[in-house]
């Protein structure tokens, strides 16, 4: 069997109130802010609910309250992920898995949404041409496939290869949104990832609302 030579990550950096992250090195990542009062050294904040591509190396800084990060991260499938940011963070690797597809970067682009279902809100099957991580914010989703149903509550996190059919339910008591990252061909900038397993349902409304914030081609430069 061919090895990956990319692999997808996405690792969540809890910062205790006032913790300094050690710098680290370049790499192709999304920064997603999911609460707290975190700064980069040198000002800019990166408030909840904000996220950013970022190809150089940071360090962040976190305020009176600490913060939660969550950064995917497309690297090498040998190089292990930074855990260790300094005293007063604690780090995990939350979801790990090979692209076996992505051969060339300069070819695919990297996206990060989020998708937000009212109560009772459902997908119907359908299919993403590219792989991803998302992760749980609020409520409850179960989400389906062919061979498999599971739960997913805020924290939450799961990979995606695309191609595999799935479908979803939002629970009735309280809004759901996940926060996803995809990589996706470089020619669907700006364009939707979505492939419908009944071309009819394209037309028929849907309940679910999306929030954009990164949409960048991968470059080695």
């Amino acid at each position: 069997m061919a090895t990956s030579t990319y692999v997808l990550r996405l690792v969540k950096d809890v910062f205790s109130p006032h913790a300094v992250s050690k710098s680290l090195p370049d790499a192709f990542r999304i920064l997603y802010c999911n609460s707290g009062d975190l700064a980069f050294e040198g000002g800019a904040a990166l408030r909840p609910d904000e996220a950013l591509y970022m190809r150089t190396g940071y360090a962040l800084r976190a305020g009176t309250e600490g913060g939660e990060l969550w950064r995917w991260e497309v690297g090498e499938s040998a190089a292990d992920p930074d855990l260790d940011l300094g005293e007063g963070i604690r780090s995990e690797l939350v979801v790990g898995n090979p692209v076996p597809n992505v051969e060339k970067l300069e070819d695919w682009l990297i996206r990060c949404d989020s998708v937000l279902f009212p109560t009772g809100g459902t997908a119907v099957p359908h299919t993403h041409i590219g792989p991803g991580i998302r992760c749980m914010r609020n409520g409850k989703l179960t989400l389906s496939t062919d061979t498999k149903s599971q739960d997913y509550y805020p924290g939450d996190a799961w990979f995606e290869p695309g191609g595999e059919a799935v479908w979803a339910n939002a629970c009735t008591e309280e809004c759901t949104t996940f926060i996803r990252v995809l990589l996706l061909p470089k020619d669907l900038k700006g364009k939707s990832s979505i492939r419908y397993l009944n071309e009819a349902d394209r037309q028929k409304p849907k309940s679910q609302r999306y929030k954009s914030y990164v949409d960048e081609l991968l470059s080695l430069k």
